[in-house]
């Protein structure tokens, strides 16, 4: 992860994210991209997906990447592309530990977060620094 780190540093003005020592962003004016790293897995979203393919090829050419396309899993987490938005969800994650620890017949217990709730990009207060 190191060199990968340094590469997107130096080589294609990126900044390691003060709060997510995984979290790299590059910034400008026009357009934002970030990129997530988790060993030797990596997510890059953004803005721009002209800049976002012209990334991928110059890593692609250092690092001989493989492009899974569209995220659909990526840490235990289902993301599953709408109209509206992201669903997020780990229900094939706790699928497979309720099997692992035998439990996958268990009666559910309601949770105490409410269903259905809906996060907005502009909901809640702004931060002092969004770089971080």
């Amino acid at each position: 992860m190191k060199e990968a780190e340094n590469c997107l540093i130096e080589n294609f003005g990126f900044i390691s994210s003060k709060s997510d020592h995984s979290l790299f962003i590059q910034h400008t004016s026009s357009s934002m991209i970030l990129i997530l790293v988790y060993v030797d897995d990596i997510i890059i979203t953004g803005s721009n997906l002209k800049k976002i393919a012209a990334l991928i090829k110059a890593l692609d050419l250092k690092f001989a990447l493989k492009n899974l396309g569209n995220l659909h899993y990526f840490l235990g987490i289902e993301v599953h592309h709408t109209k509206e938005g992201l669903h997020l969800s780990q229900a094939k994650y706790v699928r497979d530990l309720l099997c692992r620890a035998q439990m996958q017949d268990a009666k559910p217990a309601p949770t105490p977060m409410t269903s259905g709730l809906k996060f907005f990009a502009f909901d809640g207060d702004p931060v002092d620094n969004p770089q971080l």
